[in-house]
């Protein structure tokens, strides 16, 4: 495991303020026949929901993630 560290570290990041979405293209994955998993939602604990949303606040600002602009994929 550390050779694989040591060998991918350029990639790697070592703090979350390193952390940034990168402009990449868009892919489309063809899953021939498959059809998709479907799974519900895991509700976060009331206690927790305070903390996550800082943290999504966070990443959004740091523009690490982006809002789902797929309502069905928004969890809350």
């Amino acid at each position: 495991l550390a050779a694989i560290l040591i060998e991918f570290a350029d990639v790697l990041s070592t703090s979350d303020l390193e952390l940034r979405r990168k402009s990449v293209k868009r892919r489309i994955i063809h899953t021939g026949d498959a059809k998709p998993v479907q799974c519900s939602p895991r509700r976060i604990a009331h206690h927790q929901r305070t903390q996550v949303e800082s943290l999504l606040i966070e990443m959004l600002r740091r523009d690490v993630v982006e809002p789902s602009s797929y309502r069905p994929l928004s969890s809350w």
